[in-house]
């Protein structure tokens, strides 16, 4: 159960792959936006945490900061996530769960994670992945279609590229393929 007047802190940085915009409450980061505003980032808070007290204060959202910067240098290196406070149904937190165990350097297919979150449909599972408040922070950007193809992205495909290439996955632009992760990795 939510509190109507939850204090929920916002802020937004830009990066080398895209801007962010965060939003945390007290027990950790609660939604995630790229290429936004926080104008934009209010609406998709306010459905996880109604009534939300907003607070744009960058200090309170310190931890989460400091990860995006350790992904922007060097995404094998990030660490530990930061405090997450994940709200969704059972099916979709099970399955953002899988999601998480998906490692820099590893892309999964659909079917894949439908498997490892014990689901018989990869549809449904593309449907939560796609419903995933914590973009980056957990790697939905590193689900793709069974044949190579990229899928899709809440934050768009040119992002999804973007975030692939920053983490050194080869990517047929102009077709909307994965070709190869990087061998050095």
């Amino acid at each position: 159960m939510t509190n109507a007047n939850e204090k929920v802190w916002i802020a937004c940085e830009g990066f080398s792959w895209g801007k962010v915009c965060l939003a945390a409450t007290q027990k950790g980061l609660i939604q995630v936006l790229l290429g936004s505003s926080l104008k934009d980032l209010k609406p998709f808070v306010l459905r996880k945490a109604p009534g939300a007290q907003f607070i744009e204060d960058p200090r309170m959202l310190k931890e989460s900061l400091a990860w995006f910067r350790l992904y922007s240098e060097s995404p094998e290196k990030c660490g530990k996530r930061p405090s997450l406070d994940m709200r969704g149904t059972d099916f979709e937190l099970r399955v953002w769960k899988a999601l998480a165990r998906v490692k820099h350097g590893e892309l999964v297919t659909y079917g894949e994670l439908a498997a490892r979150a014990h689901c018989p449909s990869p549809r449904a599972v593309g449907q939560a992945v796609g419903r995933n408040p914590l973009a980056v922070v957990i790697p939905c950007h590193r689900v793709i279609a069974a044949n190579q193809g990229l899928g899709g992205f809440s934050g768009g495909l040119d992002i999804k590229i973007r975030l692939l290439r920053h983490e050194g996955v080869e990517v047929d632009e102009t077709r909307k393929k994965v070709l190869a992760l990087r061998q050095d990795m």
